[in-house]
């Protein structure tokens, strides 16, 4: 252990005194690299390293657009469910019963909560898509068939 703690001690203080005395590095990029080292090793290339940290950066992104996409369902979903009267009007135009607007916001809200609970399940999050692929054909038809909507 002690060989350990000698050899973290050591690095530290190269970088330290190479790098960041100098003003080469900032201390968070200093900091970054000796975790990467002492996660990956020191024969770990620098393009190995940079790839993890990419990786982690595209789910990160992943991450928020899936919580976003959860909050716009979620807040349609609310809106069926109360039947906000703009809601109302809109199933009338496309002559659906207004239960079947009540089924369908149920349905949608336990996709919603999937999507949210699938950044941590990916199963769940799957799921949830599979649900909204069985949702949503209603979404894109009924305007075309029902509705004024120029396609071009």
């Amino acid at each position: 252990m002690e060989t350990v703690a000698e050899c973290v001690f050591g690095i530290v203080e190269r970088l330290t005194l190479s790098q960041l005395l100098p003003r080469i590095k900032e201390p968070e990029s200093l900091a970054l690299q000796v975790v990467n080292l002492l996660l990956y090793g020191m024969f770990a290339t620098e393009s190995a390293i940079t790839q993890e940290i990419e990786k982690e950066e595209g789910q990160m992104i992943d991450t928020v657009i899936q919580v976003l996409l959860a909050a716009f369902i979620l807040t349609e979903d609310v809106i069926k469910l109360l039947r906000v009267p703009f809601q109302v009007e809109h199933w009338r135009h496309y002559q659906y019963p207004l239960w079947f607007m009540s089924v369908t916001g149920f349905f949608e809200l336990i996709g919603s909560i999937a999507v949210i609970y699938g950044v941590w399940n990916r199963y769940l999050a799957v799921g949830a898509g599979v649900l909204f692929v069985i949702l949503m054909p209603r979404c894109l038809f009924m305007p075309i068939f029902f509705g004024q909507t120029n396609l071009l």
